[in-house]
């Protein structure tokens, strides 16, 4: 897997993009939106993003990618967040 940041988005490009090009499939762009700030969530997302909390063994984000990993269509998934959280999902994206 790698990862494009450009500017406030964040492209994270799917290991199986080759084999999609290749095949004449794979025209779906998923588009994720975590710009919110979760503060029904307070004090747990004072500081850090809805996306990136633990849900078990897993952060939230992993297992919602995960998913969409599995849909023979999607080429990229696009991820939107907002500048409080930008470098948290950079370092995310990163890793």
């Amino acid at each position: 897997m790698f990862f494009l940041l450009l500017d406030k988005y964040i492209v994270y490009n799917l290991t199986k993009l080759n084999f999609i090009v290749n095949y004449g499939v794979g025209n779906m762009k998923v588009l994720l939106l975590a710009a919110g700030y979760a503060t029904r969530l307070y004090p747990l997302t004072i500081d850090k993003p809805k996306a990136l909390l633990p849900l078990g063994s897993k952060l939230i984000i992993d297992r919602i990618v995960d998913k969409i990993d599995t849909l023979p269509d999607v080429s990229e998934i696009i991820l939107i967040s907002n500048a409080k959280f930008y470098n948290q999902l950079c370092a995310w994206a990163s890793s």
